[in-house]
């Protein structure tokens, strides 16, 4: 969802980006790569019968892999950095969740860190379909790999 505080960025007529800044924070590009992985192709559980497609392995592996190429990143770097993404988000909603933040509460209640971590250990998994038969793996890269356009 996109905020009134977010900024949008202009190219003469065009919109060619968006700022959203509830959650912008130090960090990363791999991260950012990889959350939007998990959104965009996605890497994440879905209702099929809201999206079908989901079901052709071959349309998440092209969306993945045309992700890595705009970004210069390597699959394997990019699903590593999403497995420490979710961790954090996880252990970061528990944490201000108990503690009654919001909007981390809201998440805690939710059931957010739950899911994360039933995704973290396979049960509807998308990566893992994502991953099968063409070598994207969950390796041991660093956060390296990726460039900052």
């Amino acid at each position: 969802m996109i905020s009134v505080r977010g900024t949008p960025i202009w190219d003469g007529d065009s919109l060619t980006g968006f700022i959203d800044w509830d959650f912008a924070a130090p960090g990363h590009a791999m991260d950012d790569v990889a959350q939007l992985a998990w959104y965009a192709v996605p890497l994440r559980p879905l209702d099929p019968e809201r999206a079908p497609w989901l079901a052709d392995v071959t349309v998440l592996r092209t969306r993945l892999e045309a992700i890595c190429s705009a970004y210069e990143a390597e699959p394997a770097a990019v699903l590593h950095a999403l497995d420490g993404l979710q961790e954090h988000e996880a252990d970061r909603i528990r944490r201000e969740g108990a503690r009654g933040v919001e909007p981390w509460a809201g998440f805690l209640a939710r059931g957010d860190a739950a899911e994360m971590g039933e995704e973290r250990n396979g049960s509807g998994r998308t990566t893992a379909r994502c991953s099968a038969p063409r070598e994207i793996s969950r390796g041991e890269p660093g956060r390296e790999g990726v460039r900052a356009r």
